[in-house]
Formats: structure tokens, C-alpha cells, sequence
């Protein structure tokens, strides 16, 4: 049954899925649940949605935003307004479009929106992010292609700010989770760079004079800072950058960032297989704030490019990496083999060290590690780690997407594929030890570092739910979980045409 509406063609399927115990520990899966699928195509040919985000926040989220400075009437009305319109909502990007769609009516397009003056130069996804303005909680859409971020009023559908500064492609963007009107954007050049949009790209360079002309300085500092032209547009201002360099931060290109939700610190990671954790400064100066030494940072984790981070909690975090390359010898010749990528929980051990428990309550304007801990620090403690499944292709990267308001899970593919797998991690386990062979050293002693990668626990082992669709009908590009966790929704092409792929959870 084809139902025709303005810009979208709704196709209806239902598929069996054993999604009855959605997330439940592995050994409780069982029994299959009936599940309707959406799938909404754009009627023009064109380049395939890169990109897919729900509404991150729900009714009782108002507590825990911006410190709960407006968990108070009138606010709470306006909160209440908003959630009753967006919650529901999600958006997807391609190069050339960014649509609002609903969840409950996938047949509802409430915003198209047309992106041909923001053409990527080397291929990379578009990227987007949901946003939030402080007291009148209007929701923001911010879409990130080749070096500019565009900020969308997502009720009105009109551009409030336009904002660039990277030297490189921007490769992802991180909302704050508690102040969202705070995001940040990484890059292949290097940087990261930290926005708030409640102030202006066009407020006034704060320079020091230069006798006789009273006033500010007009000129630019190296390391992509407040240069004499404007920034953009509209709302948003860089606040702060995290270089990259040998002095501390990144020496290749950035892919992914997380806010922590409580401390201020920032966490990144990208192609040089670093994953490094920044101290941010509180935003009280109008000065731009540059950092080049971040308090933590490391290569001992994975051993390829890391593609995304998440804060589990006060001192765990999740991150994935892509498939990595080994060299390995057969007879006397050095060939390179494809490993696996994996998924690690680690936690970082001198969190409080920095942040004592005991000093919640005022953090220093300077926090600064020694050399050893921002250089390739040892202070961190492996906690699972598991194995995705063998890519033929190496250094390719899943597309994941976390969801932990509920039961921590998450929802990845990887570009060009059929199946979106659904983990939940609350069956995640320790690793195990290794064994001790009689002579008192790691057994097998002739087990090389390809094949002890390879014996890497599978993620499969914590109970993947799979979302697949036939070859032929199309392909995901990314993937995303709406916060409470029981709709996925896959981003691809099918055939010439953008597509969306939607699945509901349905009790029996």
C-alpha cells in the first residue's frame, strides 16, 4: 500500500524482528515481536541522507539543564510546549537537503531545507546536532558541511547564524548534554573549536589598541583564532579552540568529542589514534580561550583511527575505532592484514586528581597535567572490550550512536551496508585475565599481536539485534535511537534517492 504525499513517498512494511525483550540481558532473548517499519524517500533524485539525530530531550530533562536555573515557572510551560512538539522529531541530512520528519507521522515533513551553498570538498558526511536556546528553549538545528556550521531555527525554518573558522573539514559536532546551548565542532585540521549561541559571530574583537588609534587591534593569531574579518554570522561565537601540534593536542585530523555532563571537561579523540581530555575553562570572558595541553591523553586504547567517545559516567567512557591494519609475516615475507575494530569501556584514573569530590563546588581557572600525562599517558584502566565484525576494507569506521537514559545501548552500521545492529551494554564484562602457562609467562608464547587482536571477545557475544533490509531496496549511511530507545532510524540511499529507514518497537 503507497500512500502519496507532498514530498514523500511512505511505503508501509512490517517486518519480524526478535525485538521482544528490546535491550533485555542476552540469555532472555527469545520469541519474535512484530515491528512496522517506515520508509521515507525523497521524490528527486539526489546525493543519500549522511545523517540522522532525534530530539535528545524529554519532559523531566529540565531539572538537569543549566543547572536547573529554569526548572521554574514560567519556564516550565515553555519546556513543556516544546517537548510536546519536538520530542517526537527527528531530522536527517544529505549534502544537499536537511528534512524534519515525525516519528509518530512519518508522513509530517516539517522542514525541508536546501544546502547547496554548503558543498563538502573531499566527501566527508554532513553532520548535524539538535541545540537549544536558554529560556525560550527554541530548538536549533545545526548542520556542519565542508568548513561552515549552520544554525537552523528549527520552529520557523529560517538561518539565525552562519559560522566558520575551521581551516579543515568539520568532521562532527558535540552538544553540551546539560548547557545545550554550548556545542563544539572537531576537524581534520586538527582542531576543536567550542561555541556558544547565545552571543553573536559579529561581537567586537576585544584586542589590545595600538598607539595612536584607539581602537582594538584588528589583527589575526595563528592557530585558526579571532582573525579581523568576522566569523559568520547571526548567532554563535567560538569561545574557545583546542589546537592540535606536538605540544599536547591532536597531530591528525579530529573525528569525535563529548562533553562530560557535569565537570568541565571535554573529551576528544580522531585519526592519530589519540584520545585526550581537556580541561574547559568556565565561560565568564568575553577573551577567546586557546589550549594546546589537554590534562590526559593517550594511543594505548585502540590501534586505529578512533571515530566517537562517550561519557558513561563521572571517569568511564566508551569508544570505537576503525578496522586496523597489522603487518604479519608468512614464511619471510611481510604482508599487512585487516584486524577488527573494537569497542572499549575504559575509565581514566586521575580524574580525581584533577577534580577532587570533596571541591565540587569552585574549580581552578588553570588545570595543567605534567608532560607524561598529556603526552601518551598510562593512567587509564581497560574495564571490556570487544570486537566488531571483520571488515575486508581497513580503517573503516562504524557509524554508532549511544543511548543511555535507560538501559545503555547502541545502534551502528557501517556506510554502505545492509543491517543496523542494536548492542545493549548492561551485559558488558570485564576482560578476562590472561592465562599464566608453566613457565610462568603469557601463553601461547608464540600467539603474535595480529591474532591476540583477533581473539577479541565479539560484540555479537552481548546479544546484537538486527535491522536489515534487502540489497536491492537500498543501503544505511548512519543510524540513530531516540532517547527513550525504542525507535531506530537508518539513514541511506535507496537506489538514486535519499532514504529513511524507521523501526517502532511493538509489545505483544
Amino acid at each position: 500500500m503507497i500512500y502519496h504525499f507532498v514530498r514523500l513517498e511512505l511505503v508501509r512494511v512490517t517486518l519480524n524482528l526478535h525485538a521482544d525483550v528490546w535491550m533485555a540481558e542476552p540469555e532472555t532473548r527469545k520469541g519474535p515481536d512484530l515491528n512496522l517499519s517506515f520508509k521515507l524517500k525523497l521524490p528527486s533524485p539526489g546525493p543519500p541522507f549522511e545523517a540522522v539525530a532525534f530530539f535528545p530531550w524529554g519532559a523531566q530533562d529540565l531539572a538537569a539543564l543549566w543547572g536547573g536555573e529554569y526548572n521554574k515557572e514560567p519556564y516550565t510551560y515553555y519546556w513543556a510546549a516544546t517537548i510536546s512538539s519536538y520530542k517526537p522529531v527527528f531530522a536527517a541530512a544529505s549534502k544537499t537537503h536537511a528534512c524534519i520528519f515525525s516519528s509518530q507521522n512519518p508522513a509530517i515533513q516539517l522542514l525541508d531545507l536546501r544546502l547547496s551553498q554548503l558543498q563538502s570538498a573531499d566527501g566527508w558526511p554532513t553532520q548535524i546536532a539538535w541545540a537549544l536556546h536558554p529560556t525560550s528553549f527554541s530548538p536549533f538545528l545545526l548542520i556542519a558541511v565542508d568548513r561552515k556550521v549552520l544554525i537552523i531555527d528549527a520552529k520557523t525554518g529560517s538561518v539565525v547564524g552562519l559560522l566558520r573558522g575551521h581551516g579543515g573539514t568539520i568532521t562532527f559536532i558535540a552538544v553540551h548534554p546539560t548547557s545545550p546551548h554550548i556545542f563544539c565542532t572537531t576537524s581534520k585540521d586538527f582542531t576543536t573549536r567550542i561555541y556558544d549561541l547565545t552571543r553573536l559571530a559579529t561581537e567586537p574583537s576585544t584586542n589590545l589598541h595600538w598607539a595612536p588609534d584607539p581602537r582594538p587591534s584588528g589583527a589575526g593569531l595563528p592557530f585558526g583564532l579571532r582573525a579581523a574579518e568576522p566569523e559568520g554570522r547571526g548567532q554563535g561565537l567560538c569561545i574557545t579552540v583546542l589546537v592540535g601540534g606536538k605540544s599536547g593536542g591532536h597531530r591528525a585530523a579530529v573525528l569525535g568529542a563529548a562533553f562530560h555532563p557535569v565537570l568541565p571537561v571535554l573529551a576528544t579523540c580522531g585519526t592519530d589514534r589519540a584520545l585526550k581530555i581537556w580541561y574547559v575553562r568556565p565561560q565568564n570572558t568575553k577573551t577567546l580561550v586557546r589550549e594546546d595541553k589537554p590534562l590526559f591523553s593517550t594511543t594505548k586504547v585502540h590501534q586505529a583511527s578512533i571515530g566517537s567517545l562517550v561519557w558513561l559516567g563521572r571517569e568511564h567512557l566508551l569508544s570505537h575505532c576503525a578496522t586496523p591494519v597489522f603487518r604479519a609475516c608468512e614464511g619471510e615475507e611481510t604482508i599487512l592484514k585487516t584486524g577488527k575494530g573494537t569497542l572499549v569501556i575504559w575509565e581514566w584514573l586521575a580524574m580525581d586528581r584533577f577534580f577532587p569530590p570533596e571541591h565540587a563546588d569552585s574549580w581552578q581557572d588553570v588545570l595543567r597535567g605534567s608532560a607524561s600525562e598529556y603526552q601518551d599517558s598510562s593512567s587509564l584502566k581497560v574495564i571490556a572490550e570487544y570486537a566488531f565484525e571483520q571488515q575486508l576494507k581497513p580503517n573503516v569506521i562504524p557509524r554508532i550512536h549511544s543511548c543511555f537514559s535507560g538501559e545503555p545501548q547502541i545502534s551502528y552500521t557501517y556506510p554502505g551496508s545492509h543491517a543496523i545492529q542494536v548492542v545493549g551494554l548492561a551485559g558488558a564484562r570485564p576482560r578476562k585475565k590472561p592465562t599464566i602457562s608453566d613457565q610462568g609467562k603469557l601463553a601461547p608464547p608464540d600467539q603474535d599481536a595480529l591474532q591476540r587482536h583477533l581473539n577479541i571477545e565479539p560484540l555479537a557475544n552481548l546479544g546484537c539485534i538486527q535491522l536489515s533490509i534487502p540489497p536491492e531496496e537500498g543501503s544505511f549511511h548512519a543510524c540513530a535511537m531516540n532517547p527513550d530507545g525504542d525507535v531506530v532510524a537508518g539513514a541511506g540511499c535507496a537506489g538514486s534517492e535519499a532514504a529513511i529507514w524507521v523501526w517502532y518497537k511493538r509489545s505483544l
